[in-house]
């Protein structure tokens, strides 16, 4: 086909939207509708050349258009996905190298976006920062395209007589599939969102917009000019509009995605007229940025993800990398895209060009695959014992004027959680003093304090920094911790099933990380544990915005309900509950504030007061200041750099008012602060990443599955005395 300026500046517009967005800018909120462009943009270019080709020879050379792909989009492709492995070995944790890894094999074999759907339905994947290669799920979307439209195209022309025979077939087959995605994007936009947005089945429709426009386009050249002027300014309108209605979504492609989708045919309907959109779309500086468009959408996102683990997060750190981002997709287009995409021996054979496709695509894949098999941990020749675990001491007794005793016992790893600061190595006498249930008076034990000090990561660290992601409870494997549903699994019921008490266990990933403690305690007192956790949904009445998803999760409303419900039809007496003190507010997008705690958890304690369940508050686990295995790999001799330490001002004012209603309510508090932090009312508090050989977090804000049973004596106390409590 002749160059059109016009296609050329809406690759630019579109490439500008989608790096302004990555970058955060003001007002590009909805920036990603640039890749809705570039859909519809490859839908009619591609199909115009299927068209063209079958018009004018009869056949379609298959190879031939295989081979021409190959050369514009492979060497390149390949050489940012190797470089960002490269980069990302020296630059990220190692514990982040098996992920990129994978996701470099899935972009090298035009599989991303399906990985992406499925890693956006796991909250333990939505939880980490975004992979440096996730930008390429929208070239997986295209190749797949590229792979099987062609060969659909010919089949449905195969037998086609005439030109309007060849045209009309091709038609209806693009209406059928426009119509069929267009119905499913809509109908899983508001649902499952990751698959919505990253699935090439929702997105097929877009391209097939494009297809469309590329069948009718010699009717459509007939039209009055003024007519095609007039559309195609009005599609660029729609394009701006475009941008803060996706943004303002949460509910994408759905319907909104209409938006840009037809501005883009209507500007494509303009044609190269002279006072249509290509006036502004054929100014020089677009023309240019449009001809590095597909180099500088590959090497933007890994600069921006990669440089900002290097420079400070700033606009200033921003501008910088989409600069350098820009210097090489210059460099590419000059010395790689145009220089394969027209050299004379590859052009003169299409069995060359699909060789040079296959020779690219085999290194990519090796240099993914040992990301993906390299080891991953730290070897600091240091071996760990196993910390004891820690034991509760009973609370209330007789009086006795006994005094202590010193013992000739061990002493444990850590000493039991109590009120009492005297010496570990003499035995306390019974007093009749009564300790509120609960355990915010505790202080940590041995283990911990001498953990305080630990900076070498031993070898026999369990789990390892590898497997510590996995390190999950049960639920996470049974499908009884939720993630993006407004149902709870009725089946989630555990212990003996003859049993006349029932507890719950509610909230978000920070109450199903007690999942652990709570069904051992469950099964040493014969009780049947009821659990419903989902993935970033908190138990007080708050819409919350998740990072991972990025969406509103109005779902959780009718989970919350449904949890209710169930806990009731079970005949639960008391529920632990628990949130993560960092889930964002929808309305600002900060951490839920103290305010709105105070304003919602009393209602809370009320309405299930009201239904007869009594809330036993487990207040948040320690928050570190990054990825615990990420940081330890980083430093396996100063550990202490990885240790959770003073809350800050948020989550300092949550805990106050969360204690403060506590005690205003006389309900049960686990805080956790309390058995894994050392000093913890002053400001040097101390929470260790490790403790001997356990680590005790497996990502940036979890406790470890191994960690959390750690504590199981000390969790089965409180629930056995606010039980007790209530019989």
């Amino acid at each position: 086909m002749a160059p059109r300026a016009d296609i050329e500046g809406l690759r630019a517009v579109a490439v500008a939207l989608v790096v302004a967005y990555h970058a955060g800018w003001w007002g590009a909120g909805g920036g990603f509708i640039g890749v809705d462009v570039f859909f519809v943009v490859s839908g009619f270019l591609i199909t115009s050349l299927l068209l063209r080709e079958r018009i004018d020879t009869g056949r379609v050379d298959l190879i031939g258009f295989w081979a021409r792909r190959a050369r514009r989009l492979l060497p390149i492709a390949t050489t940012v996905i190797a470089t960002v492995v490269v980069a990302g070995w020296v630059i990220l944790p190692m514990t982040d190298r098996p992920r990129l890894g994978r996701d470099a094999l899935a972009s090298s074999l035009f599989s991303a976006n399906w990985v992406f759907a499925e890693r956006g339905t796991d909250y333990l994947a939505a939880d980490t920062d975004p992979s440096a290669l996730q930008h390429f799920w929208s070239l997986g979307v295209e190749e797949q395209f590229y792979a099987v439209w062609p060969l659909l195209f010919v089949v449905v022309t195969i037998g086609a007589a005439t030109t309007t025979a060849v045209r009309r077939r091709v038609l209806a087959v693009v209406g059928v599939i426009a119509g069929a995605s267009f119905a499913i994007s809509v109908a899983t936009s508001g649902s499952t969102r990751t698959w919505a947005y990253f699935g090439t089945h929702t997105r097929a429709w877009e391209l097939a917009a494009g297809a469309a426009l590329a069948t009718v386009w010699p009717a459509l050249q007939r039209a009055r000019a003024t007519w095609r002027v007039a559309t195609g300014w009005a599609g660029l309108v729609a394009l701006g509009i475009g941008v803060p209605l996706a943004g303002a979504t949460t509910a994408f492609p759905g319907w909104i995605a209409a938006i840009p989708v037809l501005g883009t045919v209507a500007v494509l309907a303009a044609d190269d007229d002279p006072k249509g959109p290509v006036r502004v779309l054929g100014r020089r500086p677009l023309q240019w940025l449009g001809a590095h468009s597909y180099g500088l959408y590959l090497w933007h996102w890994p600069a921006l993800i990669l440089g900002g683990h290097v420079l400070n997060d700033s606009v200033v750190a921003d501008v910088a990398l989409i600069a350098l981002a820009v210097g090489l997709s210059a460099i590419s287009l000059r010395w790689m895209e145009n220089p394969v995409r027209y050299a004379s021996t590859l052009v003169s054979s299409s069995r060359r060009s699909l060789a040079l496709g296959a020779a690219t695509v085999t290194v990519a894949v090796a240099v993914s695959a040992v990301a993906v098999i390299a080891p991953v941990g730290v070897s600091t020749g240091v071996v760990a014992a196993s910390p004891d675990a820690p034991t509760a001491r009973p609370v209330t007794s007789t009086t006795t004027t006994t005094a202590p005793v010193a013992t000739t016992t061990a002493v444990p790893a850590v000493s039991d959680a109590s009120t009492t600061t005297t010496d570990p190595t003499t035995t306390t006498p019974p007093t009749t003093t009564t300790v509120a249930v609960g355990n915010r008076d505790d202080i940590a034990g041995t283990a911990i304090r001498a953990a305080a000090s630990q900076e070498i990561v031993p070898d026999n660290l369990r789990p390892s920094l590898a497997n510590a992601p996995a390190d999950t409870p049960e639920v996470y494997r049974n499908g009884c911790h939720g993630y993006l549903s407004t149902r709870v699994d009725a089946a989630c019921v555990f212990g003996d099933p003859a049993a006349t008490v029932a507890i719950g266990l509610w909230g978000d990933s920070h109450a199903a990380q007690w999942f652990g403690p709570v069904i051992d305690s469950a099964t040493r007192n014969g009780w049947q544990l009821v659990s419903h956790t989902s993935g970033g949904c908190p138990v007080i009445d708050r819409l919350t915005w998740n990072r991972g998803a990025d969406s509103d999760f109005t779902h959780c409303t009718s989970w919350r309900a449904a949890a209710v419900d169930a806990f009731v039809d079970a005949g639960v007496t008391a529920v632990a509950i628990s949130q993560h003190w960092g889930l964002l507010d929808a309305d600002d997008r900060r951490p839920i504030a103290a305010e709105q705690w105070e304003e919602l958890l009393p209602v809370l304690i009320d309405d299930l007061r009201t239904r007869g369940i009594e809330p036993i508050l487990f207040m948040d686990s320690p928050d570190p200041p990054e990825s615990v295995p990420g940081c330890l790999s980083r430093n396996p001799t100063t550990a202490l750099a990885c240790a959770a330490t003073s809350a800050g001002t948020t989550e300092r004012a949550v805990r106050t008012t969360q204690l403060d209603i506590a005690d205003q309510y006389d309900i049960a508090v686990v805080d956790p602060h309390r058995w894994l932090c050392t000093d913890v009312d002053t400001d040097s508090v101390r929470c260790p990443a490790i403790v001997g050989d356990m680590l005790v977090y497996r990502d940036g804000h979890h406790l470890s599955a191994t960690a959390a049973r750690w504590l199981g004596d000390l969790v089965d106390d409180v629930l056995a005395r606010s039980m007790s409590r209530l019989n």
